[in-house]
């Protein structure tokens, strides 16, 4: 912008005083007035842009429209290459590639990626041998009978874990998306879902000598894991025991199988702190197993047990 010109349109306002005067290129004033970007600082008289462009509706008014003038030639120069790029996104499809298989004893386990609707989810499967030609069925998210039609769009499979048999599956699942889990059970033997519901559940191991046994973890209206359950496989979810109960709401709860497979290893932690516990994993019954303290807790330091790894 011109200052000069801001200079003759500002000075047309400007009414002579006995005040010093002050000498502008072009313009001589003799004023005290401080309006239309003019300001006396020790006694001259000093030009604010700024200011005159914050109290003149008109400049305002004008840059707007050259900004927005610029502003829209500009994107005509470059609408080209925006229009090639939407084409390109839009029409990119993401090749989902199938995850290598896990080795669980003499089973390999293996997903295919699937599509329902507006929902991509993945199909377990099982073979013996790495390059046996038979594959069996672990589980079809759409098959579980809980879960119903119109969340068949929404459900997302969450865990698997398996018994050390193989025979019996553990799942958890996420039918509306709204992280309200609920854990089930399947025999691949004999190919039936069994109707065990566990409402609430974010986490499960089985026991070691009791394939029916199982340890979960639960979690309240908050979604937080506050409570180590056992769950006796054909019972109802009323009946299970309570193990562990954490009372700190500042805590969370989770649980893993130790790489030996004998022990249950309990974390409980917090944003500044944590606790290990461990349990016998073998087991038969659902009576109260003894659980022992491996690291307590403690103000500013966090503990984690080496030992543990999730089955697959």
């Amino acid at each position: 912008m011109n200052i000069l010109k801001n200079f003759a349109f500002a000075s047309k306002s400007l009414k002579p005083s006995k005040g010093r005067s002050v000498f502008l290129p072009k313009f001589r004033f003799s004023t005290n007035y401080n309006s239309q970007g003019f300001l006396r600082i020790h006694g001259r008289l000093r030009y604010d842009e700024n200011m005159n462009i914050k109290n003149d509706e008109d400049i305002q008014e004008r840059m707007i429209t050259e900004e927005q003038a610029r502003f829209e030639e500009f994107v005509q120069k470059i609408k080209p290459n925006i229009d090639r790029y939407y084409n390109l996104s839009t029409k990119r499809k993401e090749i989902a590639q199938p995850p290598y298989p896990e080795k669980n004893g003499e089973y390999y386990y293996y997903s295919k990626p699937t599509h329902y609707k507006t929902n991509d989810y993945e199909i377990v499967y099982r073979k013996k041998g790495a390059n046996a030609l038979e594959e069996e069925l672990v589980l079809d998210m759409l098959q579980i009978p809980f879960i119903k039609k119109s969340q068949q769009t929404t459900c997302s499979l969450m865990r698997l874990v398996l018994s050390d048999s193989q025979r019996y599956l553990g799942f958890i699942v996420d039918p509306n998306n709204d992280e309200n889990l609920v854990a089930g059970f399947r025999d691949i033997q004999t190919n039936i879902f069994i109707k065990d519901k566990l409402f609430n559940c974010s986490n499960l191991v089985f026991s070691k000598n009791n394939p029916k046994l199982v340890y979960y973890v639960a979690h309240d209206m908050k979604k937080r894991t506050y409570a180590i359950k056992s769950h006796l496989i054909g019972t109802s979810q009323e009946e299970d025991k309570t193990l562990f109960v954490e009372e700190n709401e500042a805590y969370y709860l989770d649980i893993k199988i130790s790489k030996d497979k004998e022990h249950v290893i309990i974390h409980s932690s917090s944003k500044s702190g944590s606790e290990v516990l461990v349990m016998d994993r073998s087991q038969d019954s659902s009576a109260n197993p003894e659980i022992v303290t491996l690291f307590s807790r403690k103000k500013n330091q966090r503990a984690f047990a080496n030992h543990a790894r999730v089955i697959i």
